[in-house]
């Protein structure tokens, strides 16, 4: 079970450490993560319950009451269930709207009785263990990894948990939030940061600017702009101007998503994108752009271009709850009629 302990602590640290620093970095984690194998038991299963109780959530889309007592955490991961993993697994799989009904309830009912399995118990953290922490690793195979441990599994549902790597990433994520306040992983990030053993990946600050002054002006002469319009589909792109969204979108991919203006570029590459037909990447920049802004703005144009988006991509009940959010946070901006009177 070390590739799957390993795989867990390498998600812990938010950069890789640089390789000729590895010797150094080792003995700061050896210093100050102390956290004991009994501790990383406990928080991988508390991790593979939480994610079993989101998917179950995911998938049985709760009603409002029900939602005030999911904690945000949980609601935050449980909310990508239906548009990120189920919709566009069941359309894999050709469900149709009764299949995908039973599949819901079948998969639900199935997930309860996993939710109390007892997964594997760390017996010691090795160096080599400790050593992931710094690590940038491959995660692509925890699911199956997981798997193993449990209990015999129905293969469609197997299937659905391998699907995007859902069951692994939800680990991931649950893992992560266990253990990312503890005093010692801060502890551990704050001393590797002040010794300067962190990667840094380059990223040309004037260049990126440049690039998004160039793409904004471009979508202006193109009447786009970043929230997307159902006009934006019939956009006529000449090699130019894709090839500068790309180099864009290529630049952005380097920047922190810590930085003050990640959501908004990102929607604004979401709109030029969504222009050119690759909805698929659209989809995940106004996704991203979701996740990590702050302004309420942000979060209603996000919501309302999937909206745009999922309507393209015929998800409707996905792009009605788009819709319904957008208009939550901004009636007048978003609704597409009067919602108080009809």
């Amino acid at each position: 079970m070390s590739s799957l302990l390993q795989t867990l602590l390498s998600s812990l640290l938010d950069s890789p450490i640089a390789g000729k620093t590895a010797g150094k970095a080792i003995s700061i984690v050896k210093s100050h993560f102390t956290l004991s194998a009994e501790e990383i038991s406990t928080a991988y299963q508390k991790g593979y319950g939480e994610t079993i109780d989101a998917i179950c959530i995911g998938c049985s889309a709760p009603n409002f009451m029900q939602r005030f007592f999911i904690s945000k955490i949980t609601t935050e991961f449980s909310d990508k269930i239906d548009p990120h993993y189920l919709q566009p697994f069941a359309q894999k799989q050709g469900f149709s709207s009764q299949e995908l009904t039973e599949f819901r309830k079948k998969t639900e009912k199935s997930l309860k009785k996993l939710a109390k399995n007892k997964l594997f118990q760390v017996e010691s953290i090795t160096d080599d263990d400790l050593s992931a922490l710094i690590s940038l690793r491959e995660n692509a195979n925890i699911t199956d990894l997981v798997l193993k441990q449990m209990p015999a599994v129905d293969e469609k549902l197997a299937d659905f948990l391998r699907f995007e790597g859902l069951l692994g990433n939800g680990i991931l994520f649950f893992f992560r939030e266990n253990i990312r306040k503890d005093e010692r992983l801060e502890k551990t990030q704050a001393a590797l940061q002040r010794e300067g053993l962190f990667e840094k990946i380059h990223v040309n600050k004037d260049l990126l600017t440049e690039i998004l002054a160039k793409v904004t002006e471009m979508m202006a002469h193109q009447n786009l702009s970043a929230q997307v319009k159902p006009r934006d589909e019939f956009t006529v792109h000449n090699g130019a101007n894709l090839h500068l969204i790309q180099e864009a979108v290529a630049e952005f991919k380097k920047l922190s998503s810590k930085n003050p203006d990640y959501s908004r570029m990102s929607i604004m590459l979401g709109s030029a994108l969504s222009s050119t037909g690759d909805l698929e990447h659209a989809e995940e920049f106004f996704t991203q752009a979701l996740e990590k802004s702050t302004k309420e703005s942000e979060k209603a144009l996000a919501h309302f271009n999937l909206f745009q988006v999922q309507l393209r991509r015929e998800a409707y009940k996905t792009a009605l709850e788009h819709l319904q959010a957008a208009i939550a946070i901004d009636p007048k901006g978003y609704a597409l009629h009067d919602n108080e009177n009809y």
